[in-house]
């Protein structure tokens, strides 16, 4: 069980880690070409474009070439930081901190996303966010060994994942999969199952072979033997079979080896061997796999043969932290064929490498502590010796500079404040206006295309007309877990074609279709001087899962916040009572 558990890791991580953080950007498009981030060609500091740098990033994750990535994002990041570009500052941190993390090095990806995480935050940055969760779970997963935390981030990544790409969300399901596993826990189950379906769903041969992968590893987890070979037997019929990363095979052995069937569990765990170039740490725990098998056949000299080779290889290519039980294997083989000195050879080297491993995290997590306390240490110094230099000041001069200021700001922020209350209020009426105008002209399209869209478009005019009737008389847009899956199951019908019909026949996604009924009902309520329900009340009554995305969409559509427009509605209406007329 140890061994196809840690095989399930090691074989994942590479091909999981540059895909998931890469899916903000078009992975598969070559790099874009871009000039010195810094400077124009006149010497004036360059625009940045966060689109087309996000796209170039992206592709060079994918590729992972991280540090190329790095020196392209550092020099943007420190400028970012000096303007006050908050985003350009937060996308270009998460993505340094994850080429960092692709090169493990700890101490460089959390300095990074220590520095952004709270901005991330503050701005609802939702990729950024995902990055930094998934980064710090697969570290908790390779090498601080905390599962526990690294599913807590899984989990965290999944929840910002699913906003901004749905199709990557099956990316990060793999990884808490992973976690779930290396816990021997089947809860696991019901994320690989979603993997598979997901692929069977979008038709992606890649997408099904690693969920009905990850799925008999949770059956195996289970002890559900059966359903195991029947899910992996499933992986070799998909083009998407192959040798390398996420070879099936030593796990197809260790189901095999596991229900009695010996012959046909060697016959894999020699396919594994011999199909897993050049995935290293794959042929690393098929040499282990083999090696465990035949030692318990009793074929110890067999067994000693298959530790030796991947031995040779964690050596090599300084993989200790994927290889190191082999010392522990060989010296528990030696001891079962009598050859106690080179067991006792083999033990004290396992535990000095073991020692090693787990020390060298422990100095990263002590030395990112030490280096989070001496900047503490350094802004207080900094502050302490500031508030000196202003305690030495004139007091005569601190008295008029404060004064004066505090007139000039006052002046400024009556006059600002009178701007604003007559925009906000200008900016109300014309919402109204634009809302009625809208709505005549959509009666006249609507009458005009009728009979052409009947022609053309019949069934997809039909289910938008449903899709119509379930906001308009049930409120399906109330509901805080809609989705189009949801919405197309309601409809009995599948997703794509949904999406086709939204999109032909108001103009937007689904997602702004759905955002477009919210807004109308938050309009009519908040104009309605008999309602008084808390703007938060409203957002849940609405279906926004959260506060400041009601408050983000709502300023987007009207130009005003929601409270704001309360008021300003409110005032134009006391306005047009006395006489009927503003």
């Amino acid at each position: 069980m140890k061994t196809v558990r840690s095989t399930t890791l090691t074989i994942l991580f590479a091909w999981l880690l540059a895909s998931a953080f890469s899916c903000g950007g078009a992975a598969d498009q070559p790099p874009v070409e871009t000039h010195d981030p810094e400077t124009t060609d006149n010497g004036q500091e360059a625009v940045y474009d966060l689109e087309e740098l996000n796209m170039t990033w992206a592709s060079y994750a994918s590729q992972q070439r991280n540090r190329e990535l790095i020196d392209m994002a550092r020099p943007v990041y420190r400028q970012a930081l000096l303007r006050g570009e908050t985003k350009t500052a937060v996308y270009a941190g998460a993505y340094i901190g994850q080429a960092f993390g692709m090169l493990f090095k700890p101490d460089s990806m959390y300095y990074y996303f220590d520095e952004i995480t709270g901005p991330a935050r503050e701005g609802d940055y939702d990729f950024p966010l995902m990055v930094i969760y998934n980064t710090i779970g697969v570290h908790n997963l390779m090498y601080a060994m905390n599962y526990d935390e690294a599913l807590h981030c899984f989990y965290e990544a999944l929840a910002h994942c699913r906003k901004v790409d749905e199709r990557a969300s099956y990316q990060i399901l793999c990884n808490i999969v992973n976690a779930c596993y290396l816990r021997n826990d089947p809860s696991g189950l019901e994320p690989a199952l979603e993997i598979y379906a997901y692929g069977q769903q979008t038709d992606d041969d890649e997408i099904i072979y690693i969920g009905a992968l990850m799925t008999a590893y949770m059956y195996y987890v289970a002890g559900d033997d059966d359903r195991a070979l029947d899910y992996i037997e499933r992986t070799t019929r998909l083009d998407a079979y192959r040798g390398g990363i996420n070879n099936s095979d030593a796990l197809h052995g260790n189901i095999l080896a596991r229900l009695g069937r010996d012959a046909e569990a060697e016959h894999f765990y020699r396919r594994a061997i011999t199909h897993s170039l050049p995935d290293y740490s794959t042929l690393i725990e098929s040499y282990k796999s083999y090696g465990d098998f035949l030692c318990r056949k009793g074929d110890f000299r067999g067994g000693v043969s298959n530790y030796l080779d991947g031995l040779a290889i964690v050596e090599r290519h300084n993989m200790y932290f994927h290889g190191y039980k082999l010392y522990l294997t060989l010296a528990d083989a030696y001891t079962a064929v009598g050859r106690s000195d080179k067991a006792l050879e083999y033990m004290r080297t396992y535990h000095s490498i073991a020692d090693s491993v787990f020390n060298v995290e422990k100095e990263r997590s002590y030395n990112s502590l030490r280096l989070r306390y001496e900047n503490q240490k350094r802004e207080n110094a900094i502050q302490e010796r500031d508030l000196r230099l202003l305690k030495g000041r004139k007091r005569l001069q601190l008295m008029v500079s404060i004064s004066v200021f505090l007139l000039v700001t006052a002046c400024a922020i009556f006059l600002l404040y009178r701007r604003k209350t007559v925009m906000y209020r200008q900016l109300v009426r014309n919402y109204e206006l634009h809302l009625k105008r809208e709505r005549l002209l959509a009666d006249r399209i609507r009458d005009n295309g009728e009979a052409e869209e009947d022609r053309n478009d019949t069934r997809l005019k039909e289910l938008f007309n449903r899709l119509n009737r379930l906001m308009t008389e049930e409120e399906l847009y109330r509901s805080n877990d809609l989705t189009i899956e949801t919405a197309a199951r309601r409809l009995d019908t599948n997703r794509s074609y949904l999406s086709r019909a939204v999109n032909r026949f108001s103009g937007t996604s689904f997602a702004g279709y759905v955002n477009t009924f919210r807004i109308a009902k938050a309009v009519e309520l908040l104009s309605d001087p008999q309602n008084g329900t808390p703007i938060k009340a409203l957002a849940d009554y609405l279906g926004y899962n959260n506060l400041p995305t009601f408050y983000q969409n709502f300023q987007k559509e009207t130009g005003v916040p929601p409270s704001r427009y309360r008021q300003e509605a409110q005032r134009i209406r006391d306005v047009r009572l006395p006489g009927g007329n503003v």
